[in-house]
């Protein structure tokens, strides 16, 4: 599955565009620039759209939780932990556009890639672009975990 998702360039990356993209193979602003107007390749698989929304409304108790907890704060102390929390409010407060999965799961660009369990757990994640043959090793390394308990490096 995609995600259709944005850091920047906000009124091109829209869910207009994403179909334009998905059914007519029609590219626009810097991936037009970067590639040209139109995208070679079909798009088989199913992709879905970040939502947009504002900082402020990501700001939320929860979702600072959640942010904390994937930068492991527990090993400083608690005032430096208030202080990073402070700033995290602080600065998505201060953001009027950004997209919610991107920025809580604090993706480091496009593409980046995530590998999820039917848990929904995440298993493993990259940025930017390798090879089919290196995508299906990893696949196969957690599909081999999976029946086995056994992490295969």
């Amino acid at each position: 599955m995609g995600l259709s998702t944005a850091f920047e360039d906000f009124d091109y990356n829209t869910a207009a565009n994403t179909e334009l993209l998905l059914t007519q193979q029609q590219t626009v602003g810097e991936t037009c620039k970067a590639i040209g107007e139109k995208y070679l390749q079909a798009i088989d698989f199913p992709i879905a759209v970040d939502r947009l929304t504002t900082g402020a409304e990501l700001a939320t108790p929860n979702n600072i939780d959640f942010l904390c907890a994937n930068n492991n704060l527990e090993s400083l102390s608690i005032a430096e932990q208030s202080a990073i929390r402070q700033s995290m409010i602080a600065n998505l407060q201060e953001t009027t556009q950004v997209s919610a999965t991107f920025t809580l799961n604090q993706l480091p660009g496009t593409p980046t890639f995530l590998l999820i369990d039917q848990n929904l757990e995440l298993l493993d994640g990259w940025f930017g672009r390798i090879s089919e043959a290196e995508v299906n090793q990893r696949i196969t390394r957690y599909l081999y975990y999976g029946a086995t308990g056994i992490m295969d490096s």
